[in-house]
This record gives structure tokens, C-alpha cells and sequence, in this order.
């Protein structure tokens, strides 16, 4: 059976950090609309202080304009320091601990204002409970977590491969595309009892598609997209996994044991808002 492991995935990550600007496009990085949600909620809770979970630099840049002193914390030094350079020039000082988010070394109470994008599809889902239990403990009194979650469907919209492509003929042939149908692929196989997607297996279904060393489709544009989908996400980093669930368990479970839900957000400038929803958590 396949498993995800902190120190596993970071390695990927380092690979994800070098095509950032390119490749990740919303819904894998913030898009304008949830950025700007970010940083009403952040200014609705007025901190003195954030912590980071991770570097997005979307995130970054929004508490830098805001004049919020930022500490950031990651497992990965080699993602830090390439996502650093890809945020804007800070305003702010930024405190950077690398160290796991599973135990992560604060005070209790420590930050107003804690902020992550899909960082619980990072970690082992045995470890999720474990993670949210950190995040509420370094949390002061009447802080908040704000973070942009990663789930699956309730039901998968596609029976194999073939259907998906259809579903993508009359979309544009670009980077977004070929990261909107990633994910497509992924929630196919996704397996519900491990709660994986793993680039593994989006590549078993796309390469049988491929003879030598192209896509032999009667649709050239099907071709073009399965080519960028190849030489990036199943060149590059085919060895990540990300841990998702439903959106309706992630909140029963996760969410409402620790955290108060002030608010939830679905972006409308891209086609995963509903399951890309950005949380407004007041701790409990």
C-alpha cells in the first residue's frame, strides 16, 4: 500500500518550488480571488503576528503589505528558500524555523494568526488530527487559522480517461489546463480507504496512451495537453502524493473539534472553488 510521510513529500516539493511562476497555476496556488479573501479575513483579525505553514508566496506577500511580523515553518530548507525568492522583497521581518509541523517548537498562544494553502494534503492522514491539534495549541486566545483546503468530491464526475479528455476538448491548451486535468486524473484513482492521489498513478493511466515517445490521439490538442501534462508533472515529480478526503468529512472531523467556522469561501475565478474551499477557523 502506498504512504506519504512529511519527509517524503518535501522532497518533491523542492521540485515543485523550481516551476512555481510556470506550472502551478490556480487551483494549486492561490488564485487572485482567494488571495484577496486571505487578506480580508487577516485584516479582519488584526495580528500582531503570523505564523506560515509553509512559504506560499501569495501568502507572504499579502502579510508583508499588510506590515505583519511572519514567521514561516517548514520541513523543506531547499522549498523555503526557492518560494522566498519568488515572494516579494519583505516589509516585515521574517523568522524562518525548519522543523516539522507535527511538532512544531512554539510557545502556547504563540501567534495571532495562523496561515496555510492545502498544507493537511502534505501529511499522512493518520497524522492530520496531530497537525490541527499543533496548529490550536500555538494558536493565542481568539486566534485564527485561515487556510485553503484540497479535497475530492463527493462523487467522481469520470469513469476513465477517455471521458476526462472529452470533458477537456473545448478548453484552452496551457499550463492551467494540463494542472486542471492533474487533478482530474488524480480524483479517478483516487483511493478512498488510504485517502491518496499519487502521481504514480496518474501516470499508469497516461502512459499507456503514449507509443515511443509521443501521445498518438486522433486530437492533436488532446496530444499537446497530455504533452505538457508528461514533461513537467510526470518528468519532474512523479513520486508525489497528496493526501485528500471529502469536504464534508474534513470539516466533521477536523475542523469542528478544534475551531469555530466563521467562514467559508469559494473562489469564482477558477472551476474548483467548491472543492478548493478557504476556511475562516476561530479557535475554539
Amino acid at each position: 500500500m502506498m504512504s506519504a510521510s512529511i519527509n517524503d513529500t518535501s522532497k518533491a516539493w523542492s521540485k515543485i518550488a523550481e516551476k512555481w511562476i510556470t506550472y502551478f497555476k490556480p487551483p494549486s496556488r492561490p488564485s487572485n480571488d482567494e488571495v484577496q479573501q486571505y487578506k480580508k479575513w487577516i485584516e479582519a483579525q488584526n495580528p500582531k503576528n503570523a505564523l506560515v505553514l509553509g512559504a506560499t508566496p501569495e501568502l507572504l506577500d499579502v502579510l508583508s503589505e499588510l506590515n505583519i511580523s511572519t514567521d514561516i515553518i517548514d520541513i523543506n530548507e531547499e522549498m523555503v528558500s526557492a518560494m522566498m525568492e519568488i515572494a516579494e522583497p519583505s516589509k516585515v521581518s521574517r523568522n524562518i524555523t525548519i522543523s516539522n509541523w507535527l511538532d512544531m517548537p512554539y510557545e502556547n498562544n504563540s501567534f495571532d494568526v495562523i496561515l496555510g494553502d492545502a498544507v493537511i494534503q502534505n501529511v499522512p492522514f493518520e497524522s492530520r488530527e496531530a497537525m490541527i491539534e499543533q496548529i490550536h495549541r500555538v494558536l493565542s486566545p481568539n486566534g485564527a487559522y485561515i487556510n485553503r483546503s484540497f479535497c475530492v468530491p463527493e462523487t467522481k464526475a469520470h469513469n476513465n480517461i477517455d471521458e476526462i479528455l472529452d470533458a477537456f476538448k473545448d478548453k484552452e491548451i496551457n499550463e492551467t489546463t494540463a494542472i486542471e486535468l492533474v487533478y482530474e486524473i488524480q480524483v479517478l484513482n483516487y483511493d478512498s480507504n488510504a485517502h491518496l492521489a499519487a502521481m504514480s498513478d496518474v501516470r499508469k493511466t497516461v502512459e499507456p496512451l503514449r507509443k515511443g515517445d509521443k501521445f498518438h490521439r486522433a486530437s492533436e490538442k488532446e496530444n499537446q495537453l497530455l504533452n505538457i501534462l508528461w514533461n513537467y508533472w510526470l518528468n519532474e515529480i512523479s513520486d508525489k502524493v497528496w493526501v485528500y478526503d471529502k469536504r464534508s468529512n474534513e470539516e466533521a472531523t477536523l475542523y469542528k473539534s478544534f475551531f469555530d467556522i466563521a467562514g467559508v469561501f469559494e473562489a469564482n475565478d477558477h472551476p474548483y472553488g467548491d472543492v478548493t474551499p478557504l476556511y475562516f477557523l476561530k479557535k475554539l
